[in-house]
């Protein structure tokens, strides 16, 4: 989506006024996974949208991209069934430390 937009808004992740991490509560969280109501300023007067995946391919892919793409967390899961049903309970459970609380 926003590969789309790129060439005609400065929005999501393109957008400098929210680039970057940001402290969230006890973790931080990439600008464009932030919620606008505790990012006021960079939203002021703008429209803002959701776009809503099914939850269970969110899951596989943010398995698939800490496990299989770019190995963070120093290699704790293996590409498995086991290690992703432990990936799940671990996040869903808050069990993962610095884990993005609104998405990776």
């Amino acid at each position: 989506v926003e590969d789309v937009a790129r060439n005609f808004y400065t929005w999501g992740s393109v957008n400098p006024a929210i680039q970057g991490l940001r402290q969230v509560g006890t973790g931080k969280c990439q600008g464009h996974h932030t919620p606008p109501s505790l990012m006021k300023q960079a939203f002021a007067g703008k429209e803002t949208f959701c776009i809503i995946r099914n939850v269970v391919d969110k899951l596989l892919s943010e398995f698939r991209l800490k496990v299989v793409d770019t190995h963070t967390g120093s290699m704790r899961y293996t590409c498995s069934l086991s290690d992703l049903n432990r990936f799940i309970q671990e996040h869903l459970t808050g069990q993962v430390e610095g884990a993005y609380p609104f998405g990776s």
